[in-house]
């Protein structure tokens, strides 16, 4: 079992890093770029709200999604992924 978490948890922390390479790149650059203090803190208030929207959103459409019958959700998932 600890093995199994071991793994997911790398798998996880791999998947992060891999997807966030960009991000990193465009936040050196707009950071590079801001001149005061203050444009400091707004890039880093975009950066956390920036990142709690898609996190919100992404959790209200899971709840969404899980009123909605399977039969209607045809194209999103192959048919052998639904359980």
């Amino acid at each position: 079992m600890v093995e199994i978490m071991t793994a997911n948890l790398l798998s996880a922390i791999a998947v992060f890093v891999s997807t966030s390479i960009d991000y990193l790149v465009i936040l050196t650059i707009v950071f590079a770029q801001t001149r005061s203090r203050r444009g400091v803190t707004h890039v880093t208030l975009g950066l956390y709200l920036g990142t709690a929207i898609l996190v919100i959103s992404s959790l209200l459409a899971a709840y969404v999604l899980h009123f909605i019958p399977e039969e209607w959700i045809i194209g999103l998932t192959p048919k052998g992924c639904v359980a």
